[in-house]
């Protein structure tokens, strides 16, 4: 319906600004370098035996996602050259 319309228009509207906005992008990429540091040291000092399953699997697909945000955002740019 009209609220589809809307969303999808502003979903458009966001992706539009932060393209054209480089340093955000910048930005949210070392957001996310953070909370995936913060994610793996939870890993290293988890207690798998006290652990459950759930939590376990809730920490594995927030890791998936951020991971699949890092990867998206970072498409489209070019490494430098070396020019050796």
């Amino acid at each position: 319906g009209l609220g589809d319309v809307y969303k999808r228009q502003e979903f458009n509207h966001t992706v539009l600004y932060m393209v054209r906005r480089q340093e955000s992008v910048v930005q949210a990429r070392i957001v996310i370098w953070i909370a995936l540091l913060a994610l793996a040291r939870k890993f290293i000092v988890l207690d798998i035996s006290t652990t459950s399953p759930e939590h376990m699997f809730g920490l594995a697909a927030i890791t998936v996602a951020l991971g699949v945000t890092l990867w998206l955002s970072g498409r489209g740019q070019t490494a430098p050259s070396s020019n050796v």
